[in-house]
């Protein structure tokens, strides 16, 4: 499945797996790892979603992530969101629990005072 859903999001992006594995650091023997049905690293994962800005869901399970997917997802709305999302997915997890922690706090203090 994974391997499926990496060559559609290539020709969608209008590339090929090995210039974007040159791109991205990925050698041509990962890459023919993955043709034979291996699954990407997690840290190698999260390169891809970044890349293709796509969940991680939608790489390991297509469309099928979509589908699971209720009416409380998130829409980004504008440009300020969207930066704020791709520099997050950026972070490491401790890094990312941080600022998760500390956006909430800002949220329920603002809350107290409306």
């Amino acid at each position: 499945m994974f391997w499926d859903q990496f060559i559609e999001l290539c020709k969608q992006h209008e590339t090929t797996p090995n210039p974007l594995g040159r791109k991205l650091g990925i050698s041509s023997g990962i890459l023919s790892r993955w043709k034979t049905g291996a699954m990407p690293s997690t840290e190698m994962l999260i390169k891809l979603s970044q890349h293709f800005n796509v969940s991680i869901d939608y790489l390991v399970f297509g469309n099928q992530a979509l589908e699971s997917q209720t009416d409380d997802a998130i829409v980004i709305t504008d440009q300020n969101e969207r930066l704020l999302i791709t520099h997050y997915r950026a972070l490491h997890y401790v890094n990312q629990i941080k600022i998760l922690s500390s956006v909430i706090e800002e949220a329920e203090k603002e809350q107290k005072t409306q």
